[in-house]
């Protein structure tokens, strides 16, 4: 299936951004150059059991009024849900920002990226071919950059089921449907996170107020419920005054000591944290990105959907402007000075590893210009 869209362009201001911490710093290489050495310790805790992962969950998510439900496809109203198919520009990425300060570097000067401005994403979105469980929304939930392992929801909030599968090359079809046990749920409708080689699934409970891993030994194998932990996440659940804090978005970077997500207990400012894995394998308290282009606008959030292998280039949706985009970085640098809107307009923007193809869930087409429900494509 392809869907093409029409052009749309939409201003976008270049704002600098700034990471101060909050609690304690992130250590790692992306965001930091001074990062110690990484452990696993915690990755084989059993504190979250599957009895834990039970308890995370009883609440109705809805409690949280910026649940993905509502912000993808809710408060966000013409996000790139089932009404909007349109595109930004020309199926690329802007060759610049519409306005920057003087003294902002210009993308030359920034030296190469993995993810550059002239990205060539088409007008033209191809479906990916994956096991279609369900006649309404499926919604891009993980990538792992060799795309290989692909994870996606369905259903609604209260009953929301977190699908995965694998394949062998990137241009195969994602076969075999499988489901994360309804024993670690409910879940909350929104995105999950994957490794890079597949073995580790990040999620949250539908309240928001846990963050667990399950794993698995092979791509060959289901994540196995048993493994469930909250250890790798304990001083990021709860503020230094040990006050649970809802979290979501959930995006690790490539080399898996950078993490990135949303806290929804900020109603207004930052919401958007980083958090650096500490030696003994447990995610660091947070650092607030608090760039003037990532900061709420009203209730409306910007929430963090991917990053490129070199830690550059942050995918994100914006749900002020209804539409994803990128924020690029400097090499070394912790601020992001350059930001464009990206197509197709849709939710969930996952970039491939060498940042050669965009996954991100549209609008699909229904003919006679109707749009239907939101499914999995990629460009170009």
């Amino acid at each position: 299936m392809r869907v093409t869209f029409t052009a749309c362009p939409i201003a976008l201001s270049a704002l600098l951004l700034a990471c101060s911490s909050t609690d304690h710093p992130p250590s790692n290489p992306i965001f930091d150059s001074s990062a110690d050495d990484t452990s696993s310790a915690a990755d084989g805790s059993t504190d979250g059991t599957v009895g834990d992962a039970r308890d995370g969950g009883g609440k109705d998510a809805t409690t949280d009024a910026h649940t993905d439900g509502a912000s993808d496809g809710g408060d966000a109203g013409g996000d790139g849900s089932a009404t909007d198919s349109t595109v930004k520009d020309s199926g690329k990425f802007d060759s610049g920002p519409d306005v920057y300060p003087s003294d902002a570097p210009t993308f030359d000067a920034l030296g190469p990226t993995v993810c550059p401005t002239d990205f060539p994403f088409g007008v033209t979105a191809v479906a990916v071919t994956y096991p279609h469980a369900s006649s309404g929304d499926e919604l891009l939930a993980a990538l792992t950059w060799d795309e290989l392992t692909m994870a996606w929801t369905t259903g609604t909030p209260g009953s929301v089921v977190v699908h995965y599968a694998d394949r062998a090359t990137r241009d195969a079809a994602f076969t075999t449907d499988r489901t994360l046990p309804t024993s670690l749920g409910p879940f909350p409708l929104e995105k999950v996170a994957l490794t890079p080689d597949g073995l580790k699934l990040y999620y949250t409970s539908a309240d928001r107020l846990k963050v667990f891993q399950v794993s698995r030994p092979t791509r060959a194998d289901a994540f196995d419920p048993t493994t469930a932990t909250t250890a790798p996440f304990v001083r990021i659940m709860s503020s230094e005054a040990s006050t649970p804090r809802p979290l979501g978005d959930l995006v690790i970077s490539r080399d898996e000591r950078t993490l990135i997500y949303t806290d929804f207990s900020v109603t207004s400012g930052a919401s958007i944290m980083i958090s650096g894995r500490s030696g003994d394998g447990t995610w660091a308290g947070p650092s607030v990105v608090d760039a003037s282009a990532l900061l709420m606008v009203g209730t409306a959030r910007r929430r963090p959907s991917g990053l490129s292998i070199d830690g550059r280039t942050l995918f994100y949706f914006d749900e002020d402007d209804r539409g994803p985009k990128i924020a690029t970085r400097a090499l070394g640098s912790s601020d992001f000075t350059l930001f464009y809107d990206i197509n197709p307009v849709g939710q969930r923007p996952m970039p491939a590893e060498v940042c050669d193809r965009l996954y991100i869930s549209v609008a699909s087409d229904l003919g006679g210009g109707v749009a239907g429900p939101m499914k999995i494509f990629h460009v170009p």
